[in-house]
């Protein structure tokens, strides 16, 4: 049951909004700095939602939007101290509920800030493409030996089959976005 749907059709409306644009760059109809500027609009108005209400868990907004609040931090490049304190929110969510977090969140979210930090990841979220071959790879890696250990515990695929996907299924995603209007 949502509790709050406002609060849950605002955060999947500024998700729409930021994949569009996001989209929209990769195929050359948008520039960099357009979704830049949404990415920091989005992370102050997030910084605003949280100190009212808290981080937007599964049973506060729902599933989606709880989702979409985490993609907005993903994207929140431009401030790792605020990524670094929703991952805090995170962990806290998640050891209160853990049903009201979805545990792959604080991998991505984790790696992502140690990716920004020019640091090796924990869980192979993260990618670079090399751009003459047109493939992506993992961002390097802490202890590759365990990384699959690592990412089971967070219910991640392993990283062979994550990049399979990812160098399979990019084309696709960016014929047909996941976030669509709800």
């Amino acid at each position: 049951m949502i509790k709050n749907s406002k609060f849950s059709k605002e955060i999947n409306q500024r998700v729409i909004k930021e994949q569009r644009l996001r989209v929209g760059y990769v195929k050359g109809k948008n520039s960099r700095p357009s979704f830049k500027v949404l990415d920091r609009q989005n992370t102050k108005w997030l910084k605003q939602v949280l100190r009212q209400n808290g981080w937007p868990t599964i049973s506060l907004v729902g599933k989606k939007a709880s989702e979409g609040a985490w993609l907005l931090t993903q994207h929140a490049d431009q401030d790792i101290l605020f990524q670094k304190k929703v991952l805090q929110l995170l962990k806290k969510a998640y050891g209160k509920n853990s049903r009201d977090i979805q545990k792959w969140q604080i991998a991505y979210l984790t790696d992502r800030i140690l990716k920004n930090q020019k640091k090796s990841q924990h869980f192979g979220t993260q990618t670079i493409k090399d751009a003459r071959q047109g493939k992506y790879y993992l961002w390097p890696v802490i202890d590759p030996k365990n990384l699959n250990k690592r990412r089971k515990l967070f219910n991640l695929i392993t990283s062979e089959k994550y990049l399979t996907s990812i160098n399979k299924n990019w084309a696709k995603y960016l014929k047909k976005p996941k976030y669509k209007k709800s």
